[in-house]
């Protein structure tokens, strides 16, 4: 019987697991990408489905590793909740397992093969390009699991003659619908996004809808189908390749947002980074979906405390400086984070809620130090709810792009005053970060940092590293000494934020709030989660230094 049977039993496989970060961990069922190795992630997602783990909060589905995120109050039990996982695990091998994908019609994605790295692939592996776009096309390919970005489908069963190492350092953009070869998988690149696969086609088909709320029709691939390219010599069409409308549907969202929101503010120079954020969409890791959510969650939920809102209200973000805005509705505002906000009467106001008056000027300037500002009206800014959060995710096309001329509204139900005596309110001292001094930031082990060498790890703590010109939502590239891991090559795996990659070129990325969830590329370590807010505060040019956290 051949391993690509769906009856197929899975060989008795211990699962082995490793700390990654304080309170997830890194679960590895395989070691090598192939049919079974997708079998073993089937069982083991339906073992975690029956039993209930205490604190699990979220499951990331990788080719060969799952990840596992506990709540921070659970970080005692965690390796004791492993110890149940292995058990059932261990008792679940003694069944076949099924492939759930024959429900699923194959997924067909039209191609037009012309990417920028076709003639590298060619050269490396002594093909001509038909040669290579044929090879590319003439098998069925297993979507293993969907990360990296909204609706990236990971693919095994790429040809072995075209397996090509990733590119020794990431571009910084990738257009979106670029087919692609990283090492030994092939992929699709759903939104424009930084990547380091190899670029050898282009389709249009959409592989992420953020516009409708229905799951199954937002991400049109899924783990588990399976996919076919179809060579086409022009602009392709997708609408017919993916039909969901036979699907049971999945509401991400099921209420619309049916408060339109007052006006309150004008945006008369929007500058760089302005967004809406909330806390964050959790749960959506597992289709590639990161967090997103404010860069500075500390100031971000002092801003909406200061006004008495819930902490988890959306805020208005704001990088850098030089943002104005015009106020449309009396009332309350406040501030918190790096800049100050600039009144018409020239008083500056920082980590503080103040009064303003229908017609009033504000500027956003600069504070001592620090990149993200944050700005909060009563009972929060409106914006469209996606899987369950207002958060802006603007290169997913998730949420409104704010520039020039834009409206911000907040909710009709807003009202929120104090007694005319009370000019302003202001957050308690021990509770105002200074962003000035290079700040110390604790790093946790990761799945690979055992493949850096002892020097390694001992430069990586004793070098005052340097934020790059090259930082955004996304992530920060650190300048400083070349880190060289022992092994460069490896299957991509599920990542959290604060993750500290090493490309080949060797100067480390640290993943941020709208930052990749899987990620091929060696992880040195992760930034402690409450330092990751400190951390998305260095400006570029800025200092900071690293020291290892105790368990």
């Amino acid at each position: 019987m051949s391993s690509t049977d769906p009856t197929f039993p899975v060989p008795p496989v211990p699962l082995t697991w490793v700390w990654y970060g304080p309170f997830a961990v890194l679960i590895r069922f395989a070691e090598q990408v192939d049919e079974s190795a997708f079998l073993r992630s089937q069982r083991l997602e339906r073992v975690l489905q029956e039993i209930s783990l205490v604190g699990l909060q979220e499951v990331v589905l990788g080719f060969t590793t799952t990840l596992l995120i506990f709540s921070d109050w659970a970080a005692s039990e965690i390796a004791g909740q492993i110890d149940i996982l292995e058990r059932a695990w261990q008792d679940s091998l003694t069944g076949p397992d099924h492939d759930d994908s024959v429900l699923i019609d194959r997924v067909e994605v039209p191609v037009v093969y012309s990417g920028p790295d076709l003639d590298r692939v060619a050269a490396r592996h002594h093909l001509s390009h038909q040669a290579v776009c044929e090879l590319h096309a003439s098998v069925d390919y297993r979507v293993h699991c969907l990360g990296f970005a909204p609706g990236f489908p990971y693919l095994g069963g790429l040809p072995e003659p075209l397996h090509t190492p990733r590119l020794d350092s990431p571009r910084l953009r990738i257009p979106a619908g670029s087919v692609a070869i990283g090492g030994e998988h092939a992929g699709i690149y759903p939104i424009a996004s930084p990547g380091g696969w190899n670029l050898i086609g282009h389709t249009n088909m959409r592989l992420f809808r953020p516009e409708t709320d229905v799951v199954e029709k937002m991400f049109p691939i899924r783990a588990g189908q399976r996919l076919r390219f179809v060579k086409v010599s022009g602009p392709s069409s997708s609408e017919a390749a993916v039909d969901s409308g036979s699907l049971s549907e999945t509401r991400a969202c099921p209420e619309r947002d049916q408060d339109p929101g007052r006006p309150v503010l004008r945006v008369d120079v929007a500058a760089a980074g302005i967004t809406i954020q909330d806390w964050g969409r959790a749960g959506w890791r597992r289709f590639g979906v990161p967090a997103s959510g404010a860069m500075d969650d500390h100031a971000a939920q002092w801003s909406n405390r200061l006004l008495q809102n819930p902490g988890h209200l959306p805020v208005l973000e704001m990088a850098g400086a030089g943002q104005r805005l015009g106020v449309l509705e009396s009332g309350w505002l406040s501030v918190s984070g790096a800049g100050q906000v600039r009144t018409r009467d020239g008083k500056v106001h920082a980590w503080q809620a103040f009064r303003v008056q229908a017609g009033d000027r504000l500027e956003v300037v600069p504070g001592s130090g620090g990149v993200w500002t944050y700005l909060a009206v009563p009972h929060g800014f409106h914006n469209r709810s996606v899987l369950g959060s207002f958060s802006s995710f603007i290169r997913a096309g998730v949420g409104e792009v704010i520039s020039s001329g834009t409206i911000l509204r907040h909710s009709n139900a807003a009202t929120f005053d104090w007694p005319e005596s009370v000019a302003a309110r202001r957050v308690a001292w021990t509770e105002q970060l200074t962003y000035e001094d290079a700040p110390v930031i604790r790093v946790w082990s990761a799945p690979q940092t055992s493949q850096f060498t002892d020097r390694t790890l001992e430069l990586w703590t004793n070098t005052t590293w340097i934020v790059s010109q090259q930082m955004d939502r996304v992530g920060y590239r650190l300048e400083g000494p070349t880190l060289d891991p022992l092994e460069e090559a490896m299957i991509s795996e599920p990542m959290l934020p604060g993750t500290i990659q090493v490309p080949s070129g060797g100067q480390p990325l640290i993943t941020l709030a709208d930052g990749p969830t899987l990620g091929g590329y060696p992880k040195l370590g992760v930034v402690d989660p409450y330092d990751l807010r400190r951390f998305a505060q260095v400006r570029p040019g800025q200092g900071v230094r690293f020291v290892w956290a105790k368990r």
